[in-house]
């Protein structure tokens, strides 16, 4: 992993290059952005070496590639670099659906091209897109998608790219993937904004404003994201949200029942409570443990492990456990 390249110097983008020339890795790292002030602003930042406007060069000698733009603009970055990759180099993105992306790669990307699908879940802030720190790495959890035929030593590859970042490589279907990611990013988003255009269009904003606190604010903060995310999201991701969106809906005509009969609703109310804290209380102990660098070993899949991934995904863990 001599020289890495990133391609988008958007705010992952630039956490990852951060992260990478934080470590004490003998690498460079190369980035490419066709907006050149935010070029220019991740070489301020340091997180790249240095950027090339010129794609063709700026992918010269590059081992390991990471394509970190919005996933509705994966497929012509995909066209682009595809004449320009050199047999061996290793391809990965940090897009938030994973189907489509996986699909793409196998139409688009020429053969002695690896390419594993990855997707960091990283912290910060919906209201600063510019936002960029090594902190919003550590601890956290960076989904990979690996292809049955990917070889060993890419995977290998990415995987020791997502530690020195300070993540924790988790393997995943692409299927499972794009419906956790639907139910616990994209989901959110838009109910968010459904609770922005509900209140926002009525007569009464203007008043409703002067007494909304930070319940308010902690809800709707998903909507104060880029909205080309979004779309991208539901564009890319259309059935799995909408299974998500027609439970959320189950849920909450179960909720205005209780909520009007009075009946049930305290052990709803009771068990939403604990159950984020049990999620909340995991996730800040994982993180930390990262920090610490006890957080377990990562065992990378085999060959048969990937196949079974693919035909069968969560049944076979399941059937796994259970003769465990």
């Amino acid at each position: 992993m001599g020289r890495v390249t990133i391609i988008g110097l958007g705010r992952v983008g630039r956490c990852l290059g951060i992260s990478l020339r934080r470590t004490a890795l003998d690498l460079e790292v190369i980035g490419h952005d066709r907006d050149y002030r935010r070029a220019r602003e991740a070489t301020r930042l340091g997180a790249v070496d240095r950027s090339d406007w010129n794609l063709p060069e700026t992918l010269e000698g590059t081992e390991l590639l990471v394509v970190a733009v919005p996933t509705g603009e994966i497929a012509q970055v995909f066209r682009d670099i595809a004449p320009h990759l050199e047999p061996g180099t290793v391809v990965t993105d940090v897009a938030s659906t994973k189907v489509n992306v996986m699909a793409l790669a196998h139409e688009i990307l020429p053969g002695g091209v690896s390419f594993i699908g990855g997707h960091p879940i990283i912290g910060g802030s919906y209201r600063d897109p510019g936002e960029a720190d090594a902190s919003l790495l550590a601890g956290a959890t960076y989904c990979l998608v690996v292809p049955p035929t990917a070889d060993p030593g890419a995977v290998r590859q990415v995987t020791s790219l997502v530690e020195a970042a300070g993540a924790v490589p988790y393997f995943i279907d692409p299927h499972e993937h794009d419906s956790y990611a639907a139910a616990v990013a994209h989901l959110p988003a838009l109910l968010a904004i459904a609770l922005m255009d509900t209140v926002a269009t009525q007569r009464t904003w203007p008043d409703l404003q002067s007494v909304a606190g930070d319940a308010f604010a902690s809800v709707s903060l998903p909507a104060a994201g880029d909205p080309t995310l979004t779309l991208d999201s539901c564009a890319a991701n259309r059935d799995a949200i909408l299974g998500w969106i027609e439970q959320y809906q189950e849920r909450l005509r179960a909720l205005a029942a209780q909520v009007g009969s009075g009946e049930g609703l305290e052990d709803t109310v009771v068990r939403a409570c604990r159950d984020r804290g049990q999620w909340v209380d995991a996730r800040e102990a994982g993180r930390a443990d990262a920090k610490r660098g006890s957080a377990p070993l990562v065992e990378l899949p085999t060959s048969s492990a990937l196949t079974e991934q693919t035909i069968f995904g969560t049944l076979m863990r399941r059937l796994r456990r259970w003769r465990d």
